[in-house]
Formats: C-alpha cells, sequence, structure tokens
C-alpha cells in the first residue's frame, strides 16, 4: 500500500474475486500525520476521529496554533459544505474523510490483514477491523552473526561507546540523543558514533543542523553510513546502540539486528521499541522527549552503574525465514478452492 499501489488496486482484486493480503507496516494506515503522535507529543491509540485528527493534522502538518487547531478544524466541515472542495479551509476535513474511507476499503476488500507490531493490530481494532481478519506477523532479519558467537566485550580501558544507527530524520530522535550528550559533563568517558544516512535534500540539511549542534564537543562523532554488509561489524564496537525514535516505530529493524548481536538497546519508550526491549534484560526504555532522561541514563551506564539482569542464553531473534514461513502458511490457508484453480487456469 503505497502512493502507487493502494486502495484502488486493493478494490480491483477484490472485484475481481482473487483473495487478498494486506499487510501493514506504517503508522498512515490511520494516521493523517504519518507518526502517530498526538499533537506531536504523546502516543496516539489510532482510533481515525474526525476532530480529533483534525486538529492533529492542522497543527502537526500545517503548523496551526495548537489554541487555534480545533476551531480551524470546526470551521472545515463549514467550509466544505458553503464554499466547496477547493477551500483551502476545507482540506483538513477532506484529509480525514479520505482516511476513514481508505480503512473502509482495507477492511472490505482484504481476506486477511497482517500486522508487523502490537500497537498496529490494537488501532485497526479501534477503527472497527475484524479480530479474526488480522494477523500479527511481527518483522524478521536477515542479519545474524555467526552461531556460538559471544557478545562484543566490554572494552574497560576505552570510552563508554554509544552507537546511532538511522536516517537523519528528526522522527529518528538524533537531536535527542546529540543533546542528552552534551548536557553531561566534559570528564565522563563516554563517545557517540552516529552513522546517519541522508535521502533527500531535506535530510540533509537536518544533517548539517545536527553537525552545527554538536560542534566542538568531541565526544560526538559522525561517522561514514554504512553498507548492509557492515552493520554487524559496527554493533560489535558498540556498547550500547541508541534508538531515540520520537514516533511509533513498527519495528525498528535494526532493533532486531542489535538483539542478534547481542548489543544492548537504550530506546524510546514507544511503539515497536517498547515491544521488542524487555527492560533491564536486553536494553532500557527511556522517556522519549527528555534529553535529561536520556542523559541521565547515559551517565549511569558509563559509570558502569546500569547493568543487564539477563543471565544464561538471550531470547531468539526472529528472522526472515520466519517471516517467510508465516506468510507461506497464510497463503497456503486462504488458496481458492479447486474451481476457482481451473478458472484461473
Amino acid at each position: 500500500w503505497t502512493g502507487g499501489c493502494g486502495p484502488h488496486h486493493l478494490r480491483a482484486a477484490h472485484e475481481r474475486g482473487m483473495r487478498t493480503v494486506t499487510t501493514v507496516h506504517v503508522p498512515g494506515f490511520f494516521c493523517v500525520s504519518g507518526g502517530m503522535m498526538l499533537d506531536g507529543r504523546r502516543p496516539c491509540d489510532g482510533r481515525v476521529e474526525a476532530y480529533r485528527c483534525g486538529k492533529c493534522w492542522a497543527h502537526t502538518s500545517r503548523n496551526v496554533p495548537r489554541p487555534l487547531a480545533g476551531a480551524a478544524t470546526r470551521l472545515s466541515r463549514v467550509a466544505d459544505s458553503l464554499l466547496g472542495h477547493d477551500s483551502r479551509l476545507a482540506r483538513i476535513v477532506q484529509v480525514t474523510d479520505r482516511q476513514r474511507e481508505r480503512l473502509e476499503i482495507l477492511d472490505r476488500c482484504s481476506d486477511r490483514i497482517v500486522v508487523v507490531c502490537q500497537w498496529l493490530h490494537d488501532a485497526l481494532r479501534l477503527n472497527g477491523i475484524a479480530e479474526d481478519k488480522l494477523v500479527l506477523c511481527r518483522q524478521g532479519t536477515d542479519l545474524l552473526p555467526p552461531e556460538g558467537l559471544p557478545p562484543p566485550p566490554r572494552r574497560s580501558h576505552e570510552p563508554f561507546r554509544v552507537g546511532f544507527l538511522g536516517r537523519y530524520d528528526p522522527l529518528k530522535g538524533l537531536e535527542i540523543l546529540i543533546r542528552a550528550v552534551l548536557m553531561l559533563p566534559a570528564e565522563i568517558p563516554l563517545e557517540l558514533h552516529i552513522h546517519g544516512l541522508a535521502n533527500g535534500p531535506k535530510e540533509i540539511a537536518y544533517a548539517g543542523y545536527l553537525k552545527l549542534l554538536a560542534h566542538g564537543d568531541s565526544r560526538i562523532r559522525f561517522m561514514p553510513s554504512l553498507e548492509r554488509g557492515g552493520i554487524l561489524q559496527a554493533l560489535a564496537g558498540f556498547d550500547v546502540l541508541a534508538i531515540p525514535s520520537q514516533w511509533l516505530e513498527t519495528g525498528p529493524l535494526v532493533a532486531l539486528e542489535a538483539l542478534a548481536a547481542r548489543v544492548p538497546i537504550l530506546g524510546s519508550d514507544l511503539g515497536g521499541i517498547a515491544e521488542l526491549v524487555r527492560q533491564g534484560a536486553d536494553g532500557w526504555l527511556v522517556r522519549h522527549d527528555s534529553p535529561s532522561a536520556w542523559a541521565g541514563h547515559l551517565q549511569r551506564l558509563s559509570e558502569g552503574r546500569d547493568l543487564l539482569s539477563c543471565a544464561g542464553e538471550p531470547e531468539k531473534v526472529r528472522t526472515m525465514v520466519d517471516v517467510a514461513g508465516d506468510m507461506s502458511d497464510i497463503y497456503a490457508r486462504l488458496r481458492p478452492a479447486s474451481n476457482m484453480d481451473a478458472a484461473a487456469r
């Protein structure tokens, strides 16, 4: 379900009697703002409601001041009726109406709807999708260290090394992480190694802003971006991987890669990260929007006061082979009857 393949294709397949499986990977199925953060501040449950969603979209996507966003949303319905669809004010209600319409097509035309994390499952249930139509099939990784490889050793004689792997996008939260390091006393032996990736002019500009923010602090190091083949080697050099996302991730895959490499995670207390990280067992969850909370955790980690409590073998990390097996089972259960097979041939 993308800009090039979406509800019209799904409806066309359904009308021709084809069995359909739709996989939901992103919040945009029901979140008009895209990130599942209500007013850009706190996690949303995902229920599509015209007023609430319109107000949030007006504020987060069109920069309408929060006190005025509610009034603009109420006026939007009036503007749509009196001034027509071309009115700029009518845009708010049109966005939420279109989102509800897409959800109805998703529900009516999909035989199964696959979700990759629990919060996506819960949000679709809130929007009326039947339980028996939903299938939870979590993501997997194909980056696995050699079997029996021990976890990376702690380097007691070197600075505590924090790693970041991700895009230069405000939603990835790197600014929060950088501000947290800047708050730490200079004598704390810590390094932040940033392997960022910039896709397009907006992310290139944001990377420049972050480098200016960190300028003068030698503990913050901007490293080259990584190819797939270099991720495991980079992870092995970190004492902890930071995932400071500011929206509800549906994975992220980098968390699975860190878990597979047995590298502890310091992650935001949001969405898929909170579903993957067992607090105190294979990582720690931090209040997502608080640089001071991140700074406190980083200081305790660098001083060795936060230790993982798990013993023995870690939990098995889900792989792409597991995902493929689950998807194959879904398709097999939906296989058309023999007469439909014959018609298709």
